[in-house]
């Protein structure tokens, strides 16, 4: 039993650190992927170690003061599952997003195969000046549609 919650320790502290990537330490969490790694949120798909290298390395130039604060986090049999905050610039545009995210473990092992993030673009978009309009106007439509106890601000 004591080996499992070690695991589960261990596996919890790469989990946080798949997550609170930034651009000091993009590059630590690259011996934790497997050959076969594959990353997924609602913008990317990426396939293999190699790739994720060169998708952080990206990221993280135009975002370099990009970071993401791990709220809520728990693993269950090789799981790891976080709800966060991410926050920073794109290419100088500001933002700040709630997101959740899920990590799969190579069952007994600190070695991740699978990362998929989740969260709404349209947190990204609301800190370009040219996208707020359309993001506060998709949301507001959807609204008036959908939820009985809307009040149109208008």
């Amino acid at each position: 039993m004591q080996l499992k919650n070690e695991l589960a320790t261990s596996q919890l502290q790469v989990g946080r650190q798949l997550v609170e990537i930034n651009a000091e330490n993009w590059s630590d969490v690259l011996p934790y992927l497997t050959d076969n790694y594959e990353y997924h949120d609602p913008i990317v798909d990426i396939n293999g170690p190699e790739t994720m290298a060169q998708f952080l390395a990206r990221l993280f130039t135009g975002s370099s003061n990009l970071y993401t604060i791990v709220e809520d986090e728990t693993i269950v049999d090789d799981i790891y599952m976080a709800t966060w905050t991410m926050s920073g610039e794109f290419n100088g545009a500001p933002f700040s997003a709630p997101g959740m995210s899920i990590v799969k473990f190579v069952e007994g092992t600190t070695q991740t195969y699978y990362s998929r993030d989740y969260y709404t673009e349209g947190d990204v978009m609301l800190g370009v000046p040219e996208l707020t309009d359309a993001v506060l106007g998709f949301r507001h439509y959807y609204r008036s549609a959908v939820d009985p106890t809307y009040v149109s601000p208008e």
